[in-house]
């Protein structure tokens, strides 16, 4: 059982992970290159944000965990604009 935070988030040392947070998606398409990447080389997936491999991954079944979120600030200015 992991520990958890204040706001309801499992902690487990320097490691903060959000409930819910392990999405998989059977019926993705990535570049042939992509399963290449060694763990911790940084690949960018189109409006969502920067993702590495997984130590665990594998050429068959890759997984990439999401290192940084790309913030969608046009929703956010379209959401002013509609407002005023």
């Amino acid at each position: 059982m992991q520990p958890e935070s204040a706001n309801g988030h499992c902690t487990n040392g320097l490691i903060i992970a959000c409930s819910g947070g392990l999405e998989g998606l059977e019926d993705a398409r990535l570049e042939a290159s992509a399963v290449d990447l060694a763990p911790g080389e940084p690949l960018q997936f189109e409006r969502l944000g920067y993702f590495t491999p997984d130590p665990d991954s594998l050429p068959e079944r890759p997984v990439f965990n999401r290192a940084v979120t790309l913030r969608d600030t046009w929703a956010r200015l379209e959401k002013q604009f509609k407002r005023d």
